[in-house]
């Protein structure tokens, strides 16, 4: 029981670690506030934090599928393709899925929300989720 809470707690972590990296990627803020992706462009920006936390549960990441996935769903919900690449955001969000992994691995449980923390900003709140500015 006590190891379940401690891999949701990570699973929450992670969440907020990627909710917070992409909160700071300046594409990302332009395509909300310019709706992008019509009318649901911020229901579209938290289910591409949803669609990243699946993935990186159910596949073995590495930098360059994540460079592909996250210009493949810029163009298909957002109709953008970034002629500089994803590089900017996918650098932070490999290194968080990495953290992860290594506290996973280790069934270092909980001292994962630590490490999180230490390394990203997981207080932080932006228009691009619903929060504030």
């Amino acid at each position: 029981r006590q190891r379940q809470m401690c891999i949701r707690d990570s699973i929450n972590a992670e969440y907020g670690g990627l909710k917070s990296i992409l909160a700071t990627w300046t594409t990302l803020k332009l395509i909300v506030q310019n709706e992008f992706g019509g009318p649901k462009t911020k229901a579209k920006a938290r289910e591409l934090v949803e669609q990243l936390l699946y993935w990186f549960a159910e596949e073995k990441v590495t930098h360059e599928k994540l460079e592909d996935y996250l210009d493949w769903y810029l163009e298909a919900n957002f109709q953008t393709k970034l002629e500089q690449g994803t590089s900017e955001i996918s650098n932070p969000i490999m290194q968080l899925y990495e953290v992860s992994n290594k506290a996973i691995k280790d069934k270092n449980y909980t001292s994962i929300n630590t490490i999180l923390k230490r390394n990203f900003d997981l207080d932080r709140k932006d228009f691009i989720f619903g929060g504030e500015k």
